[in-house]
């Protein structure tokens, strides 16, 4: 094993047995696993923007469909009307919980320390992880909420 000085800064540079060129097969390897570790950050804030526009659209859509399915004559109890108004409530929690997985995160990072450098990517892509992970739970007890509800109130207007 042999130590050699890099010529641009203090730190020290091992060197295990020969450097040779990487293969043409190493070096697809590791575009792809760059390609892939890319992607991974992307496909979790698309999916988040993604789904809040999901979460925002259901509103109306179940608002929509509570006006058609309950009779124009209909009162509203208490506790129908927290069965009823629960769901929007929810997906909107849900769409505000995506929307802090979509939200840039901002890091002071050291660009020559590699340790650091990983902590900066991994540690916003987990975070983005836990929230869109808990935003699609609370999107799915919203959802089944609301078909809960639908279902609970299923009576075709009779006008």
């Amino acid at each position: 094993m042999k130590m050699e000085e890099n010529s641009k800064s203090d730190s020290k540079v091992r060197q295990v047995g020969e450097s040779r060129p990487l293969s043409p097969y190493t070096e697809a390897l590791f575009e792809a696993g760059k390609t892939m570790f890319i992607e991974s950050v992307k496909t979790v804030r698309d999916f988040c923007k993604y789904m809040i526009s999901v979460c925002t659209g259901a509103i109306p859509i179940y608002l929509g469909l509570m006006a058609f399915f309950l009779p124009r004559n209909y009162e509203i109890q208490f506790w129908d009307g927290v069965i009823i108004a629960l769901p929007p409530i929810i997906l909107v929690g849900a769409a505000i919980i995506f929307v802090f997985g979509y939200f840039p995160r901002q890091t002071e990072t050291s660009l020559e320390i590699v340790e650091e450098i990983e902590k900066a990517i991994q540690e916003p892509l987990k975070i983005r992880r836990r929230f869109s992970k808990a935003g699609f739970l609370v999107f799915l007890a919203g959802f089944l909420l609301a078909i809960i509800s639908l279902v609970l109130h299923l009576s075709p207007q009779s006008s």
